[in-house]
């Protein structure tokens, strides 16, 4: 995670979240030992509301699902994070584009 945050950088994980064992907390406590800013949102259900935690906040980097991040790219583009990480899913060609395309953005896959 150092290659793509670093202190202060805002992050938005759109990874399970349900439990504190679950990708997105533990992801979000490692983010936090380097001084980044994360906000485990948790799998998107309303792209709305993903939207609009997006609109309010400065996000350097997205952490989620290829589908659903590519869906979210569709929904808010004037959303401008430095780097996308794609993870937990089959990622195809056409997200990223659609992602980096749309974003200006570099796409990561894990």
């Amino acid at each position: 995670m150092k290659y793509l945050c670093g202190p202060g950088d805002e992050v938005f994980i759109f990874m399970p979240s349900a439990s504190e064992n679950s990708v997105g907390p533990l992801l979000a406590k490692g983010l936090e030992k380097l001084g980044a800013k994360p906000r485990a949102f948790g799998v998107i259900s309303s792209y709305r509301e993903a939207v609009e935690a997006l609109s309010q906040a400065a996000p350097h980097t997205l952490i989620g699902i290829p589908s659903q991040m590519r869906k979210l790219a569709l929904h808010a583009p004037d959303i401008r994070p430095k780097n996308v990480l794609l993870s937990s899913d089959y990622i195809s060609s056409a997200a990223k584009k659609t992602i980096s395309g749309k974003w200006g953005c570099e796409v990561f896959e894990h």
